[in-house]
């Protein structure tokens, strides 16, 4: 091994994003190039903006777009559900995945071939016209990363309650408040509907069909009059 290999050898090691001369991958991220994650583009170069870059995870038959955010806790994060609601619409829910964190769309993991064990983290963002509170939460409980991967409930009330970090920026009471998990009109809802929430009192949802439309973040009852953003992110 040359001393320019070992040299790349050694900061990949210290885990460092400090990269110089030919140790650096400028096109990382494009078609030609794809990362195999959001995570992996910061460890051969950062910083880099948050944007769309070219993804294929472990498993993926072939590279796709995906929107990577670079700034927000530790940055890295791949979106996977984005649902940017204005007040009185209802619209039905989009299955593709998002490449505007203002979209109006969410997809699965399972969609695109990615390895079962590729998800080590998700990261749940949301906020309401109706009050100042805020949810803004990571977690790496294997039960509710398998819902990521196909839309099922594997996930118990202790999952949601316990083993979570919340961000600088969070003062909801989901997911500590939660009570009840997985009232749901779609076949294989993921994280739409509601997953998890305190019944009457506290809702996550991301529900359009259900009375008219219902977007609730922290909140109840039928909010779709407020305007409301959720996103789901992944990291490995």
């Amino acid at each position: 091994m040359n001393l320019l290999a070992l040299t790349c050898a050694f900061v990949l090691a210290a885990d460092s994003c400090v990269f110089a001369g030919p140790c650096n991958e400028p096109d990382l991220g494009t078609k030609n190039n794809p990362a195999t994650s959001c995570k992996n583009l910061l460890r051969f170069s950062s910083p880099r903006p948050s944007a769309v870059y070219w993804i294929q995870p472990p498993g993926a038959q072939t590279p796709f777009q995906a929107y990577c955010d670079m700034e927000n806790a530790g940055g890295g994060w791949m979106l996977l559900y984005a649902y940017k609601h204005r007040g009185g619409d209802s619209f039905p829910l989009v299955t593709a995945l998002p490449t505007d964190p203002d979209g109006y769309s969410h997809q699965l993991l399972n969609a695109y071939g990615i390895s079962s064990g590729w998800a080590q983290e998700l990261r749940f963002y949301c906020k309401t016209s109706n009050h100042n509170r805020v949810i803004h939460f990571t977690t790496k409980n294997r039960n509710i990363i398998k819902t990521a991967y196909d839309g099922k409930k594997h996930f118990g009330i202790g999952d949601w309650t316990g083993g979570y970090s919340t961000q600088d920026d969070h003062s909801g009471y989901l997911p500590k408040a939660t009570t009840n998990l997985w009232a749901t009109q779609q076949t294989t809802p993921g994280f739409t509907d509601f997953p998890f929430y305190k019944g009457g009192t506290y809702h996550w949802g991301i529900a359009p069909a259900s009375s008219s439309g219902r977007f609730e973040c922290d909140d109840y009852p039928d909010n779709y009059k407020q305007s409301t953003i959720h996103r789901i992110w992944v990291r490995e």
